[in-house]
């Protein structure tokens, strides 16, 4: 009879032991589920720094003559880092009477167009600084990589990692000849990163992925003048130049410049795969 009451808190101790395991097995998987999770979320939460999407058209003279040269610029508003776009095209080489246009075709096209006729090349930069005095000028600009320098240099307060979220520049386009891109980021006139990649002559879109870090980027990027990738974060970026280098009887589009942070398909997999084994693993603890 005494012993009872000493049996019953015995049990009841044994008993609340088999909850507290039964709930510790739960937990943790649960746990590193919710882990799993928000990290996938935080990759999908990157908030994108748009620098062109090409809503709104900008239109240069259309060049019929080597030599000739044009430039324009355009109060674009939010659509275009800074506020301003400005475009300059150069007609380097071809027989007179020849097109080079170089222009952005806006909606529902949304493409910066560098188009050239049979027999022609030519230059296309498209220049960003937050002024619509620090294009290069007619003087200056002659289709080269050397001569795309900003005179000026007006963005302030641009910070391309997005606080730390966002980790490359990822732009789109194609052509149906080959051309050369160069992005250039500028700190000042000498402090600059500047990656260069090849558009091959098809008609598919690619997206051209250049990392912030040069790890396992499509275009690395070469540093100058000091600067280092600290160049896209902090305000440290001040202007910034994009140059399409066209070849003979060449069509290219390109429709979004900007940073971001995009997972690949891989880091997606991964992801999936890893939520799969924690979902079967819960199960399996829960069930036993």
């Amino acid at each position: 009879m005494l012993a009872e009451p000493y049996l019953n808190r015995i049990r009841i101790g044994v008993r609340h032991m088999s909850y507290t395991r039964r709930f510790s097995f739960k937990i943790k998987p649960l746990a590193i589920l919710f882990a799993t999770t928000y990290i996938g979320a935080q990759l999908g939460q990157a908030t994108p720094v748009l620098i062109d999407s090409f809503q709104t058209s900008q239109v240069n003279t259309t060049l019929t003559t080597a030599g000739a040269f044009s430039q324009t610029q355009a109060t674009v508003g939010a659509e275009v880092i800074g506020g301003v776009r400005i475009l300059n095209s150069y007609f380097i080489s071809g027989p007179t009477g020849r097109k080079l246009d170089f222009q952005t075709e806006g909606a529902p096209l949304n493409d910066l167009t560098l188009n050239s006729q049979n027999g022609v090349t030519g230059s296309g930069l498209a220049t960003y600084c937050g002024s619509t005095t620090c294009g290069t000028g007619t003087a200056t600009f002659n289709g080269t990589i050397g001569s795309t320098t900003p005179t000026t240099f007006g963005l302030t307060g641009v910070d391309l990692t997005s606080a730390g979220t966002n980790t490359q520049i990822r732009i789109i386009g194609n052509s149906d000849q080959v051309v050369t891109i160069y992005a250039t980021f500028y700190d000042t006139a000498t402090s600059f990163a500047r990656a260069s990649f090849t558009i091959p002559g098809d008609i598919l879109d690619h997206t051209y992925v250049l990392t912030f870090n040069n790890i396992g980027s499509d275009a690395p990027f070469t540093f100058s003048g000091g600067a280092t990738s600290a160049i896209f974060g902090g305000g440290n970026t001040h202007a910034i130049t994009f140059m399409i280098e066209g070849s003979d009887s060449s069509d290219t589009f390109i429709s979004y410049f900007g940073a971001d942070n995009v997972p690949e398909p891989a880091t997606f997999g991964m992801l999936a795969s890893g939520l799969g084994g924690l979902l079967w693993f819960a199960r399996k603890r829960t069930s036993a």
